[in-house]
């Protein structure tokens, strides 16, 4: 797993994630092919929705292997799609949750059927800001955003 914030490092870890890597001080393209038998992991799965990490992700999987998208980028990328040719690359989008699962959300915090422990707001800027409220109690451990919000279940 590729990621620059250090508790979302430290939580991946503490759910079983067995290698997190720091882009901003390690290579993750190498590092993932060298663990994964010199050519890279079959599947990168893009959280982020921001170009570099878009390019990690087709550098670092294997010739055949997928890459699937589950973030929205504020900014179209630019790639190289010649590059997912020559590897004979798989590109798949997958919307994880619709404009319903929001509703739900926002219904079930109103209704104080959720209660809310931790929200991560997103400015209008690239960087991420973060305030401690508190958490979901929804027994599902899965983040939603919501507009600008992202609303972070947190066992």
């Amino acid at each position: 797993m590729s990621e620059l914030s250090p508790p979302r490092a430290s939580r991946a870890q503490l759910l079983g994630v067995t290698r997190v890597f720091d882009p901003s001080k390690e290579d993750v393209v190498a590092l993932s092919r060298q663990i994964c038998g010199g050519e890279g992991p079959h599947v990168a799965i893009e959280c982020a929705g921001v170009e570099k990490s878009l390019h990690t992700a087709i550098n670092a999987v294997r010739p055949e292997g997928t890459i699937v998208n589950v973030a929205l980028f504020e900014k179209s990328p630019t790639i190289n799609p010649n590059v997912i040719l020559k590897k004979e690359l798989t590109y798949r989008g997958a919307l994880i949750y619709s404009y319903d699962d929001f509703e739900e959300v926002i219904s079930a915090i109103s209704s104080g059927q959720a209660s809310i422990h931790t929200l991560t707001h997103r400015s209008d800027s690239d960087s991420r800001k973060d305030s401690t409220a508190g958490k979901i109690d929804h027994g599902q451990g899965t983040a939603r955003e919501c507009g600008r919000w992202r609303i972070q279940a947190v066992d």
